[in-house]
């Protein structure tokens, strides 16, 4: 099964992380990758989002990666993220969510009626589907 992971690029470690601990688990995975972006730079984000677009679609699923801080009950989804979500909804991508999704949030309505697969920072979950 091939995994696209979605999250904030402050996480990127956190999310190469999860990618590794998937792969370990047989899983191909895409992170995304990192970069000199600067903010304002609106080419470079364009080709960033058109290659992480483009492995989202030739993968079977999306694993949004919330990542909370210990202090924190939800992770954050970024406006990024929730549009990924959305494409891969619209591409029949099966959806999960590493940690809850936050019920307070502008997009918990809208994920959540996506049938998002909250994981509660199990990743083995995932086997299950695999």
């Amino acid at each position: 099964m091939k995994i696209t992971i979605s999250g904030s690029v402050k996480k990127l470690s956190e999310l190469e992380n999860i990618g590794n601990k998937l792969g370990e688990l047989g899983f191909a995975v895409y992170v995304p990758e990192r970069s000199s972006y600067q903010i304002g730079d609106y080419e470079t984000r364009r080709k960033l989002e058109d290659r992480h677009l483009s492995h989202l679609k030739d993968s079977d699923a999306l694993l949004i990666g919330n990542i909370k801080e210990a202090s924190q009950k939800y992770g954050r989804v970024g406006t990024s993220t929730y549009f990924e979500a959305g494409w891969a909804y619209a591409l029949g991508k099966r959806i999960y969510a590493l940690e809850p999704i936050d019920p307070g949030s502008d997009f918990a309505e809208d994920l959540l009626s996506l049938d998002v697969v909250q994981l509660n920072g199990d990743l083995s979950k995932m086997m299950e589907e695999k």
